[in-house]
């Protein structure tokens, strides 16, 4: 296409309500909105003007909002969403039951639920969702996070995916899901290298996102935190979620877990927490 070609445009016109979320707080009656090849270039009250070739829509009655942001999923849970003996359970029983569930998990298994969540978010108005996945039993191969980011594509949902992990534990004879400090390192930089878009706008991203602060010792969480920063990737992880885990942490590292995180440089711009009890 060269620059003299006149772009895509969606025009929404007669919009009962529009509420911009600007720092401003704007709300506009009778409104429209102009957006060309996905991007918002006008949006105010009155009818807009139009050309030819746009695809006009007549949203009389209804309102616009921008698209709701989902910060922390785990999409791959979808698969036990329905699973009796851990309906009610507490968050440690609840894990102590769950996780054993994962030890055959696919990377179809992963492309379904993605799939799943996607359009679970969407019709729902959510347009970007953060994808927290932390299960990689080693049967599955070196190609897990691929299937969610393939199904994201699929789905036309901005995503980011947030590639979890835990250190393996050698003392463990069940550590069937754990893996070395440069294992991690190493899957990051490739799913970087084949995914990442830090455009305006993009519609796949990454982040780096240890399950929780007991997947891994200081080095690991500092290693993690360099690879980040040299990349420009977001930060992740859960930082507790019950009082009983708070607690916990202060037996185990003496310290709270927001206190552990500052320690092992992972606080400040490009980090984000979920659970903050």
């Amino acid at each position: 296409m060269d620059g003299s070609e006149i772009k895509r445009r969606l025009v929404v016109r007669n919009i009962g309500w529009l509420v911009t979320m600007n720092p401003d707080r704007k709300v506009w009656r009778d409104a429209h909105l102009v957006i060309e090849e996905g991007v918002v270039v006008s949006a105010g009250p009155g009818e807009p003007v139009t050309r030819e070739g746009d695809e006009v829509v007549n949203a009389r009655g209804g309102i616009a909002v921008p698209g709701f942001i989902n910060t922390h999923h785990h999409m791959f849970q979808n698969l036990a969403r329905a699973y009796t003996p851990i309906a009610n359970a507490g968050l440690f029983p609840w894990l102590e039951k769950l996780i054993p569930l994962w030890r055959g998990f696919t990377p179809d298994d992963l492309f379904t639920a993605t799939q799943v969540a996607c359009a679970e978010l969407m019709l729902s108005g959510c347009t970007l969702a953060c994808d927290h996945h932390y299960m990689f039993p080693r049967d599955a191969g070196s190609r897990l996070m691929d299937a969610g980011f393939e199904a994201a594509r699929t789905m036309g949902c901005r995503y980011v995916a947030c590639r979890g992990g835990g250190q393996s534990d050698p003392t463990r004879p069940d550590d069937w899901a754990g893996e070395s400090l440069d294992t991690y390192l190493t899957d990051c930089q490739r799913l970087h290298d084949t995914y990442h878009d830090a455009s305006a706008g993009a519609r796949l991203r990454l982040a780096l996102a240890p399950g929780s602060i007991f997947s891994g010792d200081r080095t690991y969480f500092l290693e993690i935190a360099r690879l980040a920063r040299a990349l420009g990737l977001g930060r992740h992880t859960h930082l507790a979620e019950v009082p009983e885990e708070a607690e916990f942490a202060r037996g185990r590292f003496g310290s709270r877990p927001l206190e552990l995180l500052e320690s092992y440089e992972w606080t400040g711009p490009g980090v984000w927490f979920a659970h903050g009890i």
